[in-house]
């Protein structure tokens, strides 16, 4: 799809504006780091391969490079083509060994099978949200268990929903470089939410700040999946939620614990779920 001003269009067709945004987050790739280091502990000794993680959403690698450079075998899925791009520039960077260990494909989550079963499989940043309906997420959970081995970990997280953004409203930002074009701009985003389909749409308008001009569009349409839904739709499917926490700490054993002894004033403003099958 074009990228000409004034068109609408996903976020995930400007990586360099995604990534403006959110290469700096860093707590959940820790988290994510935590347990792959965790799986590989807990692997038979004398495992002659690395441990393998399967991610979807990989986006441009944010978490799936990092897991790649510590030793872990990564394979990515993405619907996004512009994100794959940037991901494949970003890895021709990396060194042979860590190249080696990264493949990706893109397809829709509930549709791609790969024949295989990994040791981890990771949807991070709110990557099921991306399924709306109760049939897609019934659809990706099915791929789920599908690419899970019997023992494996299956690890994501989401937004917790805000009641700010629900209501509606917008924002508006100073102005700042747009990371493409180096152009000074200022972004409105405004938020739209449907209480019967649960799906918050976020409009960020990206406009010149020094000459006239059409504003750029890019839209984020995301499922609203509250606490008690989410462990009742993984119940339903056959996941055992053994560790669920807002703060990104992982988790210590199988014992439970995390959200639930998260005071009021320690919660975040995500979920992290850690699931075994069932």
């Amino acid at each position: 799809m074009s990228a000409r001003a004034g068109s609408l269009r996903s976020l995930y067709t400007d990586p360099a504006y995604y990534s403006m945004l959110f290469d700096g987050r860093e707590s959940d790739v820790a988290f994510y780091a935590h347990l792959a280091a965790r799986a590989s502990s807990d692997s038979i000794q004398g495992l002659s391969r690395p441990v393998s993680v399967l991610e979807y959403g990989v986006g441009a690698g944010r978490i799936g490079i990092p897991l790649a450079r510590a030793g872990y075998e990564v394979f990515g899925v993405d619907t996004s083509p512009e994100m794959l791009r940037a991901l494949a520039e970003r890895a021709s960077n990396e060194s042979r060994d860590v190249q080696s260990r990264l493949a990706w494909c893109e397809g829709d989550a509930r549709e791609v099978s790969l024949g295989r079963v990994f040791d981890l499989v990771l949807c991070p940043f709110n990557g099921i949200a991306h399924h709306h309906g109760r049939h897609e997420l019934r659809a990706f959970l099915v791929r789920v268990r599908e690419h899970l081995a019997p023992d494996g970990v299956f690890a994501f997280d989401v937004w917790l929903p805000n009641p700010t953004l629900l209501s509606g409203g917008s924002t508006c930002s100073p102005v700042f470089f747009h990371p493409r074009t180096n152009e000074p701009v200022r972004c409105t985003e405004t938020f739209e939410y449907d209480p019967f389909s649960q799906v918050l749409t976020t409009r960020v308008s990206i406009a010149p700040a020094a000459r006239a001009g059409e504003p750029e569009v890019l839209t984020l349409r995301v499922r609203q999946l509250f606490p008690e839904e989410t462990m009742l739709l993984l119940e339903s499917h056959g996941f055992e939620v053994v560790w669920r926490t807002s703060r990104f700490a992982p988790p210590l054993d199988d014992s439970g614990g995390g959200l639930e002894t998260e005071g009021e004033d320690e919660r975040g403003e995500m979920i992290a779920y850690v699931c075994r099958l069932r």
